[in-house]
């Protein structure tokens, strides 16, 4: 992990060009913010990102939230916990503006309550 300023890390693994910036915020809750870049791949014919991207996005970034709050993978914490998994109950966007080929898009995760 490397130290950014007060509050902020960021992830010493990386998959891709993508960035993980994790932070606590002032309620004590562990923040994930990531910068993904728009590849060809994300994209309809038209060049707008395909909306279920942002969907499989909001996963990664939501497991990279839980593996920097654990120290553990996903695989070791299936392991650990006997396959439990990360229960999402609910997700959603409010798609505002079109993100096109090339873009950086800042996604933040956060976990508001458990229960």
């Amino acid at each position: 992990m490397v130290a950014l300023g007060p509050g902020y890390f960021a992830a010493p693994w990386s998959r891709s060009e993508n960035k993980a910036i994790f932070r606590d915020d002032r309620w004590g809750m562990l923040t994930n913010t990531r910068i993904v870049r728009v590849q060809w791949g994300d994209c309809d014919p038209a060049g707008i990102v395909f909306y279920p991207r942002y969907f499989e996005w909001f996963d990664a970034c939501t497991i990279l939230l839980f593996e920097k709050a654990t120290g553990m993978t996903k695989i070791d914490m299936l392991a650990k916990y006997n396959g439990a998994g990360l229960a999402l109950l609910e997700a959603r966007a409010n798609f505002k503006v079109a993100s096109h080929y090339g873009e950086d898009i800042e996604i933040e995760t956060q976990v508001t309550e458990f229960r």
